[in-house]
């Protein structure tokens, strides 16, 4: 499993540092990010050009769901024959995809449950 991270701005750099505290072997996961001055249609056809001839199950995983990065990712992965994309992403989602290999419900499921008010 590819795990392909597509943010704004200084976010997908900001998730590096941090995942990188965490897991020792980042080589499966990759770190991209749209400026506001980029082309997304050039984005969009350079990281097709890039993985699609990728054999193994590509995850894309993105910062807000309507958005320019989760546009650019689902018209890749609707080419890809194994490829997800799943968006909102948060930290706890990103080392649970990472730690198991894969992404499903129950893994949503557990990134989710980790949001709580702790005090109001």
């Amino acid at each position: 499993m590819l795990l392909v991270i597509l943010t704004h701005g200084a976010l997908a750099q900001a998730y590096k540092e941090v995942l990188g505290n965490f897991i020792a072997d980042l080589s499966r996961v990759e770190f991209h990010a749209i400026e506001e001055q980029d082309n997304i249609e050039t984005i969009f056809v350079e990281l097709y050009e890039k993985y699609k001839t990728i054999q193994e199950e590509i995850i894309f995983a993105t910062d807000i769901t309507i958005s320019s990065s989760s546009n650019i990712a689902y018209r890749i992965a609707k080419k890809l024959e194994k490829s997800k994309v799943v968006t909102g992403i948060n930290l706890m989602l990103l080392i649970q995809i990472i730690e198991c290999g894969y992404i499903n419900n129950e893994i949503v499921d557990l990134a989710r449950n980790e949001i709580k008010i702790i005090k109001e």
